[in-house]
Order: structure tokens, then sequence, then C-alpha cells
């Protein structure tokens, strides 16, 4: 059921295992009814039919008094703007907003006699004359309200009101509720620049970090300082206020300070990375990665995971095996490709990340060996059938899996890689992967590429034409990716893999042209 007067045409991914629907496809306030209709790819007759109720509700409202905390003289006006208070339904909700002011001092009483109903007001602003508060400590709360629901939101400052005449000084609202260690950290203080002022930050809270000149980028001395990576301790909560003395007559100063608070987010924590078995055949042994008992702060949740691996060969390349909703990942690894090497170590990385991209990551080490024989010859066919399903189910983690136990498959013949790679053709048109799913899927499409084949009993490079149809499949996983709107980072992410596979076509080339050199063949 559409919401009156709207058209909503289903996104290309209506077709797959998935379906994606881009930001603001929905209207806020209605249920929308689902159906999945799935039949078996060669007997469309043969069907299921699954529906499901997708409620999209009003998203909360955001209050916030621009300027935060401050410190004002008694012969200051105070005035108070709500109106930067966000509504995260935007053109979707039209409803104005209607404000409920509230003021209490630090014993809870009564801020002022109110004979002229100044709180009473329903608009944002709130202005309070000269002199109507006396010196102390005042906590004004603004209540954001709106329809339908109605839904509220609430936000409240420090006044605090100076015996002495106090020059107004205010700090930029954060950009975050929390914030990662790893990330840089900018407060942003405001005074008026038109007076000599001298500034200075102090710390009120918290661990002492503003005595440590190597935590800084910037002096204390500016309205705005701003913090180097990793130097903030997470989990932790810090208090800074800024201090400004101004000069607003020859000879005649004034001061005034305002007040930050800071909450650092703290990464998911006490959690396990397991992974069986501990040993298998590369192309046909399926590990199984989980992640158990990972905690962090209520409002961090939901958990996203990223699973990936490394060779000892390459231990610094962390390739991608899949970034997934839930807390585990059934995949094949790669086998060694040294010549001589029957089994070698591969090192597997587990990330768990919060809503406030927190992270906290594990390793695992696995043996895999090389398949041989005619256990060989079964597991072609057992990566055939699984490919054809994984396809077939548009599930990209498997197709990626599988895709690294093919490249494992050392004396693969020729036709068989060749077929692999023809079935593989079929993903970049009907598949839409992530740009991490879409660089681990291409790290092990090179691997196939740059390997050998077996042929007459005599090792060959794959044909000109295969490897070009194996480089084709980038520019359409590209491209479905990035109108699906999942990442537009994509880009940047496959661009080494289309480079090492142009350099492999390349190298291919020269051999050829070098073999037919010696052998006095003209090309």
């Amino acid at each position: 059921a559409l919401a009156e007067g709207q058209s909503l045409t289903l996104h290309e991914t209506r077709v797959t295992r998935q379906l994606y629907m881009p930001a603001n496809s929905l209207v806020p306030g209605h249920v929308y009814k689902m159906q999945l209709r799935a039949s078996m790819a060669n007997n469309a007759s043969i069907y299921g039919l699954s529906t499901v109720d997708v409620d999209c509700y009003f998203a909360p409202l955001v209050a916030k008094i621009s300027g935060g905390d401050r410190a004002l003289s008694v012969e200051d006006e105070v005035l108070l703007d709500a109106t930067s208070s966000i509504d995260k339904d935007g053109s979707f909700s039209s409803a104005p907003f209607s404000f409920k002011w509230s003021c209490q001092t630090k014993s809870g009483g009564a801020c002022f006699q109110d004979v002229l109903n100044i709180l009473l007001t329903n608009g944002g602003r709130l202005f309070l004359p000269p002199g109507t508060l006396l010196p102390g400590f005042y906590y004004f709360t603004v209540v954001a309200s709106k329809e339908p629901g109605p839904r509220f939101a609430s936000s409240t400052v420090q006044v605090v009101m100076m015996p002495i005449e106090r020059y107004p000084v205010s700090i930029e609202p954060l950009s975050s509720y929390k914030f990662n260690t790893n990330q840089e950290l900018q407060l942003d203080g405001r005074v008026d620049k038109a007076h000599n002022c001298s500034l200075m930050w102090s710390q009120i809270a918290g661990d002492s970090v503003l005595t440590h000149g190597s935590y800084l980028q910037t002096p204390i001395t500016l309205a705005s300082i701003l913090f180097n990576r990793n130097v903030l301790e997470p989990g932790a909560k810090y208090g800074f206020r800024l201090s400004a003395r101004c000069e607003v007559r020859s000879g005649v100063f004034r001061s005034g300070f305002a007040l930050v608070s800071v909450q650092m987010n703290a990464a998911p924590s006490s959690g396990l990375f397991q992974v069986e078995p501990t040993s298998g055949v590369a192309s046909s042994t399926y590990f199984e990665l989980s992640l158990i008992n990972w905690v962090d702060d209520l409002e961090d949740l939901p958990f996203k995971y990223e699973f990936r691996y490394a060779t000892q060969a390459a231990p610094a390349d962390l390739i991608p095996l899949g970034e997934v909703d839930v807390n585990l990942m059934r995949t094949m690894l790669v086998g060694p490709t040294a010549t001589g090497m029957q089994s070698h170590t591969v090192f597997l990385y587990a990330h768990v990340i919060d809503q406030f991209y927190g992270m906290s990551s594990s390793q695992q080490v696995v043996s895999v060996s090389k398949p041989t024989g005619a256990r060989r010859q079964s597991a072609v066919a057992a990566a055939r059938a699984a490919l054809d399903r994984a396809i077939m189910e548009q599930n990209a983690e498997a197709i990626i899996a599988i895709t690294i136990g093919i490249a494992a498959m050392d004396d693969m013949s020729c036709t068989d890689q060749q077929g692999f790679i023809t079935t593989l053709q079929t993903v970049s048109g009907n598949i839409v992967m992530t740009a991490s799913e879409i660089a681990g899927f291409q790290s092990a499409l090179a691997s196939v590429v740059e390997g050998t084949c077996v042929a007459g009993g005599a090792r060959r490079l794959l044909a000109d034409s295969t490897v070009c149809n194996a480089l084709g499949m980038t520019s359409g996983l590209l491209s479905g990716t990035m109108s699906a709107g999942l990442d537009p980072t994509a880009e940047k992410s496959t661009g080494s893999t289309l480079s090492s596979t142009l350099d492999t076509i390349s190298a291919k080339n020269s051999q050829r042209r070098r073999v037919r050199e010696l052998l006095g063949i003209s090309s």
C-alpha cells in the first residue's frame, strides 16, 4: 500500500536476493507490504511467496540551542536560539516546530518573576532583557515538538550570570554525540572579532590533556583548538572552557567564558573471534568465522562485521571477504601459489564496528593446503555446482569464497578454468556488491587470471580473450554498485585490482612475443 499521491518504483535489485531501497524512497507514517516471489531458475512454475510489512516511522527530532553553555554579565541581554533544531525526516514532514521554554535555578526554583509571560513564547528564540536575571546559575530547557505524534526532543544549557560585566563567548555545537579517539577533534569558539581579545582554553573535567603540547595541533590561545588522533581516552568524558578577556574601549576590559563537554566513544569489547576448522584444503574446506559475546553501550548498537584475510607471502595485504550484518561467515580460503609449497599460513582478521564507527579487531591463523589427485577433480565439480548456486541466490560472500577456492586449484584444466571465468561473467550484470565485496571479489579473480592451467599435459597461460573477459567484469560490477548508491568510494577500492590485471595481460603478451622471437616466428 502506497501513501496518498505517492508512486514507488522498486529498485533494479527487485530481481535479486536482496532488495535495495534508496534513501527517502518511503514516506514516514506509512506501512508498506512487500512480497517476494522466488522460483526455480529452470522452472518458473515452481515457486514460493513471502510477505513482510515495512513500517516507515517518523525519525526522532534533535533539539539544539545554538552557542551552548555561556557566561554573561547581569547587564547583558540573554538570547537563546533553538531554531537550528533538526527534523531528520526533512521535506517529508512539513509541519512546523513548536517550542516550550522553561528555566530553573541550581536549587530547582524559579529563575525570575515572569510577569510578561516571556517563557510562554512558542517561538524558537527566547529573549530576556538586561537585568532580568540576578547573579547565579540558571538552566534553560527547550522542548521542541512536531506533528505527527507529536514527537519531542529537549536540550538544556547553563547560563551563568556574573555580578560584573561579562563579555559574550560561545562554543559551536559539536557535530556528533560521540567521537572516536582515532578522529581529529576540533572545538570552535566564537568571540567578537571587533575587539582585541586574549583567549585561553582550559580543562574542567577528565584526565589532563591540554598540558601536553604534543596532543594538540594548535595553541590553546586560539578561538579554535584541534586535537591529534589517538590522544583522548576511549569512553572518557572531557570538559573544556574557553575564556576571553577583551578590550572593549581604550583601557576598559571585559571577560567571559563558555563551556563544552565531549564524550569519547569506546569500541566494542570483551568478545571472541573463533574459526573452525583451523586447517583445511583450498577449494573444498569451508571455514566458519564467528564473532561472539561482543558488548558496547546500548546507543552504539547494532554492530556491523567485516572479515579479511592475508597470506604469509603478502601479510600486509588485507583482502576483504565481506561486510555483513550478522556475526557469522562461511568461506573458502586461498591455497599456496609458490612452486613446491603444499600448504601455507592464512591470517584471518575480523572487525566489529559500532554505530559511531568505533572498531575492534581480532586475528586468527589457519593452515590451508593444496588439493591433490582425485580429490582435486571432485573439488572442481563441487566448486562448479557451488558457484552456480551462489550466483542463482545472489550471495556475494559465497561468490567471493568460491572464487578464492578456484584460484587455489593449481592443476585445473584450461577448459575448466575458462569455463569458470565465463560463469563468473554473469555476476557483473546480475548482482550488486558493496565496495568491500568488489575489492575482495576482484582480488580473487585476479589470482585466477594470473595463474596457469593444464592443457595437453603442459602448463599454459590463459588465452588473452579470456583475460579480457575477466577484466570486463570490473566495469560491470562498479557500475552496479554506483547506481545502487551503496558506496561512492568503490572506484578507489577497485583501482589497484584493475591496474594489476592490465599489468598481467601486458606481461603475458610480452612472454609470448619473446617465445616467438626465440623460435623465429613472425608476429
